[in-house]
C-alpha cells in the first residue's frame, strides 16, 4: 500500500483495466500518470474477483500491480536504450522517464566523441538546437496526443540544458579546465555487459531504479545540480542525512523529491504537523515500506517541515533511517528552531540553504517546454518584470512574485500560444502578464504594472477606476475571477466583509450563469469547522465511513451537469482561518487534482471543478498559502 501511496504522489494517475479476451476476467493492461504519460505492461494482471474479495485478495493484486510495472519499465528502458531511432520518434511509444533517460545517456556518450572528433563540440551544439527546433514543430502538431506532447515538452526543457552545458564546454578554452567542467556533471552511462544503466557524478556511481515515476522533472539551475551531487554525495560518502532549510512554500520538498525522479526511484514523504505520530512503530513501519519498494536505498525519504518535531522524535527517526540505510532528507523553515536542530539533534547532518532562485534560467526552460521559439528573450523580460514589480509595489501579505507566479505565466503563455497559432509571442506574454498578475494587485500598485507592461512588452493595458460602485467593483471582481481560472482551476477573492457579501454573490451569480456555470456553495465557514469535520476520519471497527462536510459537497459537485465549457463552482467562505487550517486543505491548492482521504481513498477531483475562496481579508494567512492559488484583489476604497 505504501508502494502504491509513493506512485500516486510520484504523479500516477491511475491502472486501466479491460478483458484481454471474451473468455477472461478483467484484466489491469497498463498504468497512466500526469498528461497521458504512459506505461503498457508486458504482462497484465488479473482483477480480484467482484465477489468474495478479501484483503488478501486486494494486497495480492497490488504487489503484482508494483512487481510488473517495474519489470515492464525495466524491459522498455533497456529497449529504447538500444534503439538507434531518433528521439522524436521514441517520444510516441515510450514514457516520458524512459526517452529522459535515453537522451542523457546519448548526450552522455556524445560528448567525449565529439571533444576527439573534427566536428567537435559545436557541431554538437548545432545538432542538438536542430532537434530542439524539430521538437518545437512537433509539439504543435494537433495530431500529437498528451502523453508524447508532454514527453516533446520536457525533452525541449532538457535539450536547452545540454546546449548550456555544451557551450560552457566550449568556453573553457585549456583541455584541463574542459575535462574538469565535464566531470562535474551528473552523466548517465548504460553498461551493457553488465545490463545496468547507472549515474556518475562527483566521483560516484549511482544505479538507476526501475520505478515508475510519471510526470515532468523541474527545470535544472546551478542550485538543482549542486542539490543532485550533494544527495549523492551525502548519502555514499556522508551521514545519509541531508537537510534542505528554505522559506515556505519555495519547493524544497519537490526538489528533493525530483533528485528520486532523476535516480528512477519513488520518493515517500511526510508532512508533519504538532499532531504527527510520535510512535516508534508508526516511522519504523512507514520508513521499512518505503525501503523495500521505492527502488533501493538512495530513494528519498523526505520529512517535511521537520522543525514541528520534537528532538526525541527526530533522533528516533534517524535511528531508525540509520537500521534500514533510508536516504533521509528533511526540509527545515529558517529561524531560531531551524538554528538550534543544526546546532544539536542534526549537527552531523549536510546542510543545504535554498537559494534565490535564478528567474531567467527557469523561465527560459518552462517557456521552451511550452514551445516559445522566442524563450530566450520573453524569459528577460519575464523575470525583470517580477523583480521590477516587487521592487516598485507596495508590501502586500497576498502577493506572490516568485518561481509560482513565474511557472502560472509561463504555463499559460503556453496555452495562449497553442490556442492562437502565430499569434505574437511578445504579446501574447504581456496579455498573459495581465490576465494573471492584474487582479491581485491594489489600486496604486496597477499604474506600476501598466507601465511595465507597456515598456517590456509593448502592451496596452487600462487600469480599474477606483471610483466604482460596490456593483461594479465586484463586477469587475467576478470578470476577473472567471479569467484567471481558464487555465487554473482554484482562486481566492478578498476582501470580502459581511457587509459586501451579498452584493459580491449576487455578481458571482450572474457571471456563472453568463458562463453557463453552476454553484455548489460549502455551508458555514471554514474557519468553524475542524481539519475532521472537514475531511472526515478513520471510523473505528464497526462503525460507518462518513465523508467530512467539503468531501460532502466535492461529490456532490461531481455530480452536477457539467462539461470542459461548464464548469461547477466549489465556493467556501474562508471566515478568519489559520495558517494550520490552509495546510489541510493545500491538495486543493496544488492543483493535484486528488484529495487523499483519512480512509485512504484517493478522491479524483473532476477537471471541471473550480475552487473558490471567499476571504473577509487576509486574516493570519501566510504568503505562501497565496502563492498556491490565483488571487483577486477585490480593492475596496479604503485600500487604493
Amino acid at each position: 500500500m505504501q508502494a502504491m501511496c509513493n506512485l500516486m504522489q510520484s504523479g500516477m494517475v491511475d491502472c486501466i483495466a479491460w478483458q484481454t479476451d471474451s473468455s477472461k476476467p478483467e484484466a489491469i493492461c497498463c498504468a497512466t500518470g500526469k498528461d497521458g504519460d504512459r506505461l503498457d505492461l508486458l504482462e497484465p494482471i488479473p482483477m480480484p474477483p467482484t465477489a468474495g474479495c478479501t484483503l488478501q485478495d486486494t494486497e495480492h493484486c497490488l504487489m503484482l500491480m508494483v512487481a510488473q510495472l517495474r519489470d515492464s519499465l525495466r524491459t522498455v528502458t533497456r529497449e529504447a536504450i538500444n534503439s538507434k531511432e531518433p528521439i522524436i520518434e521514441l517520444a510516441d511509444k515510450y514514457p516520458l522517464q524512459v526517452c529522459a533517460l535515453v537522451q542523457r545517456i546519448r548526450f552522455s556518450k556524445n560528448i567525449p566523441s565529439a571533444r576527439r572528433s573534427g566536428a567537435g563540440l559545436k557541431g554538437v551544439v548545432s545538432e542538438l538546437k536542430t532537434l530542439r527546433s524539430e521538437i518545437g514543430e512537433k509539439m504543435f502538431d494537433p495530431e500529437v496526443e498528451d502523453g508524447p506532447r508532454m514527453t516533446l515538452s520536457m525533452l525541449t526543457m532538457l535539450l536547452k540544458e545540454q546546449i548550456l552545458v555544451t557551450t560552457q564546454l566550449i568556453e573553457c578554452k585549456d583541455p584541463d579546465a574542459q575535462d574538469q567542467a565535464w566531470r562535474e556533471q551528473v552523466l548517465f552511462f548504460y553498461d551493457k555487459n553488465e545490463d545496468r544503466v547507472e549515474v556518475r557524478a562527483s566521483g560516484e556511481t549511482v544505479p538507476v531504479g526501475d520505478e515508475y515515476v510519471s510526470g515532468s522533472t523541474l527545470v535544472t539551475t546551478q542550485f538543482t545540480h549542486f542539490l543532485r551531487q550533494a544527495f549523492i554525495n551525502t548519502m555514499f560518502a556522508g551521514s545519509r542525512v541531508l537537510i534542505l532549510c528554505g522559506p515556505a512554500g519555495s519547493g524544497k520538498e519537490p526538489l528533493l523529491a525530483d533528485v528520486g525522479r532523476l535516480l528512477g526511484m519513488l520518493s515517500c514523504s511526510v508532512r508533519c504537523f504538532e499532531d504527527t505520530p510520535s510512535d516508534e512503530a508508526w516511522w519504523d513501519r512507514t520508513m521499512k515500506a518505503s525501503k523495500d519498494l521505492s527502488g533501493g536505498r538512495l530513494a528519498p525519504f523526505i520529512v517535511s517541515q521537520a522543525d514541528r518535531l520534537q528532538d526525541e522524535t527526530i533522533r528516533m527517526i534517524l535511528g531508525i533511517a540509520s537500521n534500514y540505510g533510508i536516504a533521509l532528507c528533511m526540509t527545515l523553515t529558517p529561524g531560531p528552531r531551524a538554528e538550534a536542530l543544526q546546532s544539536g539533534v542534526l549537527i552531523n547532518s549536510t546542510f543545504l540553504q535554498m537559494q534565490e532562485p535564478n528567474m531567467e534560467v527557469i523561465a527560459e526552460g518552462l517557456l521552451a517546454a511550452e514551445g516559445s521559439r522566442e524563450s530566450e528573450n520573453l524569459a528577460v523580460l519575464l523575470a525583470q518584470l517580477l523583480t521590477t514589480l516587487k521592487e516598485q509595489c507596495t508590501a502586500q501579505v497576498h502577493y506572490e512574485l516568485g518561481p509560482r507566479t513565474l511557472a502560472q505565466l509561463c504555463t499559460q503563455i503556453g496555452q495562449e500560444l497553442r490556442d492562437r497559432k502565430g499569434v505574437d509571442e511578445k504579446q501574447a506574454a504581456g496579455a498573459v502578464a495581465r490576465r494573471c498578475l492584474l487582479p491581485s494587485l491594489v489600486q496604486g500598485d496597477a499604474q506600476v504594472l501598466k507601465t511595465l507592461l507597456s515598456d517590456l512588452f509593448g502592451y496596452s493595458m487600462s487600469v480599474p477606476d477606483p471610483a466604482e460602485t460596490p456593483s461594479k467593483r465586484f463586477a469587475r471582481v467576478v470578470d476577473y475571477i472567471m479569467d484567471i481560472t481558464k487555465v487554473q482551476p482554484d482562486g481566492m477573492v478578498l476582501p470580502v466583509p459581511p457587509d459586501d457579501e451579498e452584493t459580491f454573490f449576487a455578481e458571482l451569480c450572474k457571471g456563472l450563469n453568463a458562463h453557463g456555470s453552476s454553484m455548489v456553495r460549502v455551508p458555514g465557514k471554514l474557519s468553524d469547522f475542524s481539519k475532521e469535520e472537514l475531511l472526515g476520519t478513520m471510523p473505528k471497527k464497526g462503525e460507518p465511513v462518513e465523508d467530512g462536510l467539503l468531501v460532502t459537497m466535492l461529490r456532490e459537485a461531481m455530480d452536477q451537469p457539467n462539461d470542459t465549457e461548464r464548469h461547477v463552482w466549489v465556493v467556501m467562505m474562508t471566515g478568519d482561518i489559520s495558517a494550520k487550517k490552509w495546510e489541510c486543505l493545500f491538495e486543493l491548492l496544488n492543483d493535484s487534482g486528488c484529495l487523499k482521504l483519512a480512509t485512504g481513498e484517493q478522491l479524483r477531483l473532476s477537471e471541471w471543478l473550480r475552487f473558490l475562496f471567499v476571504m473577509p481579508g487576509h486574516g493570519d494567512t501566510p504568503t505562501d498559502t497565496f502563492s498556491r492559488s490565483a488571487v483577486v484583489y477585490a480593492n475596496p476604497a479604503a485600500a487604493s
